[in-house]
């Protein structure tokens, strides 16, 4: 028998939500361990979504406490892709890499021979920002999404998922 890990990654300590009079989470308590696979199943408006925001580190909750492992990475794909219609599939991914391209233009533009260059060449070396293209590539590839030509208004609901996923991937959260 596989011996698993119980190393707590990640927990949720009696959170709680209301959006005005609308309780949508009350007292949640749980703990992730490393190598679960979890999944959330509840009705519309229970919370579900709050909770991940939370977990993610992008909303607070009202009461309780969210402590995840100082290394572990979280991100947050929202349900509503925030995608521009009009826009390439490849010019969508890119966009979530706004935070790289920032520094590579900051680069572009100090005297390579000031301390700012070496610090900003640090920095887009440990994020892998030199090879955009190439994870481009290969988020499409990997995700079987649609080909980065293609105008994101005319793609299903399904394509566009995987395109918004290419996206915060591509941002490395």
């Amino acid at each position: 028998m596989a011996e698993t890990s119980t190393a707590v990654i990640a927990s949720a300590n009696n959170l709680s939500v209301k959006y005005g009079p609308q309780v949508v989470l009350d007292g949640a308590t749980i703990a992730f361990t490393e190598g679960e696979h979890i999944g959330l199943v509840g009705r519309n408006g229970s919370g579900k979504s709050t909770f991940l925001q939370i977990a993610a580190g992008v909303a607070q909750a009202d009461s309780g406490e969210f402590t995840r492992r100082r290394d572990l990475v979280t991100g947050y794909m929202p349900q509503v892709s925030g995608l521009d219609d009009a826009a390439t599939v490849h010019a969508n991914i890119l966009s979530g890499a706004q935070r790289i391209l920032d520094l590579v233009t900051e680069y572009e533009r100090v005297p390579g021979d000031s301390p700012l260059s070496a610090t900003l060449l640090d920095q887009i070396s440990e994020v892998d920002g030199w090879n955009l293209e190439h994870r481009i590539k290969s988020l499409i590839t990997n995700l079987h999404a649609p080909q980065s030509d293609r105008v994101v208004g005319t793609l299903s609901g399904g394509e566009k998922r995987r395109v918004a996923l290419c996206r915060a991937l591509l941002a490395r959260p």
